[in-house]
């Protein structure tokens, strides 16, 4: 029976998009209706965590609708990686 177990480091992740993917996908999302006149799909490159980050912002008042990852799942990571 071979070894089931494998660390962190050598688990591949598969179809995991590339951050030129991620944009490229807000770039055609953006140029449709697909989230409507008011809001506005963008991508961002979190300079901490180096995360791709998807916000939809209300364009009238610049308020994040929506942002995947979520901050709280971004600052959990960061305070994770921080010493104990």
């Amino acid at each position: 029976m071979g070894d089931a177990t494998a660390t962190a480091g050598s688990l591949a992740l598969p179809n995991v998009p590339s951050r030129r993917d991620i944009a490229d996908a807000v770039k055609a999302i953006s140029a449709t209706d697909v989230v409507g006149n008011r809001d506005e799909l963008t991508f961002v490159l979190d300079r901490s965590s180096q995360e791709a980050i998807v916000r939809v912002i209300d364009r009238q008042t610049n308020e994040v609708i929506m942002q995947v990852p979520a901050a709280y799942l971004l600052a959990l990571a960061k305070a994770l990686k921080q010493p104990r």
